[in-house]
Parts: structure tokens; sequence; C-alpha cells
């Protein structure tokens, strides 16, 4: 039986959400550049039929993902679960799993919005509202 710390039990806690908001980011990156990448396609697609009367577009300049970069992408997201896993077993063996769930789920929310919105920029940056936590 391990003792109990409050402060273990947070910190682990925080990994845990951190972690899993990373392994999210892991797939959620490649698979936002291979949209950007249809929709672009898309839209030449639709100039270049306005400009010319029929024939084949030359959209090869917009490169999708391969398939190392999802293979790469699926091994970090299973890496991540795996690591966030450890952390909330640990988290609950230092502490109450009142705390741990709360705690978690805030870094989730809170990583994921630095994550996509900042880092990655997949998302819009969030609005001074959702920041502060006055959604409309």
């Amino acid at each position: 039986m391990a003792k109990q710390s409050l402060f273990l039990s947070l910190l682990f806690a925080v990994i845990t959400g951190i972690c899993f908001t990373l392994s999210t980011a892991a797939t959620a990156y490649p698979a936002s550049i291979d949209r950007k990448a249809a929709l672009e396609e898309e839209d030449d697609l639709e100039v270049f039929l306005d400009d010319a009367e029929g024939g084949e577009a030359d959209v090869s300049k917009h490169k999708k993902v391969s398939k190392r970069m999802w293979m790469l992408a699926y091994a970090l997201n299973i890496v991540f679960q795996a690591f966030g896993f450890v952390n909330s077993v640990a988290s609950v063996t230092f502490g109450p799993v009142s705390l741990y769930t709360p705690v978690c789920s805030s870094a989730q929310i809170i990583s994921g919005m630095i994550m996509f919105g900042y880092v990655l920029k997949t998302e819009d940056k969030p609005s001074k509202e959702t920041r502060v936590g006055n959604c409309k």
C-alpha cells in the first residue's frame, strides 16, 4: 500500500491529462494536413475548370501525409495512451479518484486549448470568453 500524497496524486493526474491530449494530437495533426490538402485540391480543380474547358488539372503540388507518417502517428498515439494509463494508475494509488477525475479533465481541456489553438494551429484560437469561461 502506497503512502497517500496529495501532491503526487495531482501531479500524475495533470500528466495523465496532458498525455491523453498528446495522444489525440498525434493523430489529429496528420488528419488536418490531409484535410487541408484535399480542400486545396478542390479549390485548384475548380479554378482550373473555370479557366480551361476540360482536361486534367495539375494538383500534384499538394502533398498528403505518407503512410510512414500515419504509422508514426498511430505509434505515438498508443505510446501516449499507455503512458497516460500508467500515470492514471499512479495518481489513484497516491490519492482519491474524486480528486483525480476533475484534475485530469481540466488538464485535458486546458492542454487541448493550448495544443490545438496555439501549437498545432488546427483550430481557431480561443476567444476571450472561452478562455475566461464565459461561453455564450
